[in-house]
């Protein structure tokens, strides 16, 4: 990654920052979907389920420890 040519710590670090980005998005999705399932029906349903930020979020968190294994995963 850049210059330190994929070391396995910054690119563990670099886990951290897409997980924390994952898990901020998945905390804003359910507050907008509760806040208008209660209010109004359609933006509730126009925002989804989110299969593929919680698969995302899966896969961030299992390549943080594999970062450190093998740095291609």
């Amino acid at each position: 990654m850049g210059e330190n040519n994929f070391a396995p710590l910054p690119t563990a670090v670099y886990g951290v920052v897409l997980l924390s980005a994952a898990i901020a998005y998945t905390i804003l999705h359910t507050l907008i979907v509760s806040h208008h399932t209660h209010e109004n029906e359609e933006p509730a349903t126009a925002v989804g389920s989110d299969l593929r930020g919680k698969i995302s979020m899966a896969i961030y968190a299992a390549g943080i420890p594999l970062a450190l294994v093998n740095q291609w995963i």
